[in-house]
């Protein structure tokens, strides 16, 4: 496991160190930074999905323009 050394704003530390069990600190830094990279990856193949079903459908409807009238 790599180390990294980060700084917090106090309020962001005491508000951390509120939640996270004692000695914990780091746990739950590393579970919050993989929590957050699970919604970033989900969201953009949410994204992604979209714009594959509009297209398709776009190309659908292009294709069928005359059955649609």
């Amino acid at each position: 496991m790599g180390k990294v050394i980060m700084q917090f704003q106090s309020d962001l530390l005491r508000r951390i160190d509120e939640v996270a069990r004692r000695g914990q600190r780091s746990q739950f830094v590393r579970e919050a930074v993989e929590e957050k990279l699970q919604r970033l990856a989900q969201a953009k193949l949410a994204a992604e999905l979209e714009e594959g079903y509009r297209t398709n459908a776009e190309r659908m409807i292009s294709e069928h323009r005359d059955w649609l009238i």
